[in-house]
């Protein structure tokens, strides 16, 4: 991941915790550190560094994560496995049942996008810069709740 790409709110995996980035990029003011052979995250920052401000998920810390850092980090998302959401859309006219005939697309991969993990906030965010349109996201937000309605429906 770039940190200068546009990933505000976005959550991510790194040493073995999920993180949610929670600022833009910011340049450390206060030396922090010496040695510029120190990882460079946490309060390590040298002067001029650029970094962003992170909270772990599960504790609440906020941490300073370098820009040589954010190269090591993996942001989970499964957006590659419902690109067919936005081809439908563009395929199909409007009728009604199209967004259950969509979420019936994708049987048994709903958990990826219905969840309520980072994972699946991370996949819809990534699904929404699909398109500019404003249907598209309607239409996005008619076929999760048509995903959540089938897994409701399955019997053990």
């Amino acid at each position: 991941m770039n940190i200068y790409n546009n990933i505000l709110n976005h959550y991510f995996s790194y040493k073995d915790q999920n993180w949610q980035v929670i600022s833009h990029v910011k340049e450390c003011e206060k030396k922090m550190a010496s040695n510029p052979g120190i990882p460079r995250w946490g309060n390590e920052l040298t002067t001029g560094s650029s970094y962003r401000e992170c909270r772990n998920t599960k504790t609440g810390e906020v941490v300073r994560f370098g820009y040589e850092e954010f190269w090591n980090v993996t942001e989970v998302s499964y957006a590659d496995e419902f690109k067919e959401i936005k081809c439908f859309y563009e395929s199909h006219e409007p009728y009604s049942g199209w967004d259950m005939d969509c979420a019936d697309l994708f049987r048994d991969l709903e958990w990826m996008i219905i969840d309520n993990d980072n994972y699946a906030k991370n996949t819809y965010q990534d699904l929404i810069k699909l398109s500019n349109d404003k249907g598209f996201k309607s239409f996005l937000s008619c076929v999760i709740s048509s995903m959540k309605y089938n897994v409701s429906q399955i019997e053990d």
